[in-house]
């Protein structure tokens, strides 16, 4: 990826965030987003990954759309 890219996926990317990297939501912990039965993680968890996944894919960030975690 050339840096040009680079920086236009980061001035998409860094809005979505900026207001919230110095107060950041308290989130998650991971036996929250996991079952440690099954080493599978929650529909609430792989939804929230694969939309992100989508987002970043579409940005032009390459990552393997097939693949899950």
């Amino acid at each position: 990826m050339t840096r040009k890219k680079a920086n236009e996926i980061a001035n998409v990317l860094i809005p979505k965030y900026e207001d919230r990297l110095y107060d950041p939501p308290k989130g998650k912990s991971n036996r929250e987003c996991f079952d440690f039965s099954t080493f599978t993680p929650t529909k609430e968890y792989q939804d929230i990954y694969n939309k992100v996944k989508q987002e970043c894919i579409d940005l032009g960030i390459p990552l393997n759309p097939a693949s899950s975690w």
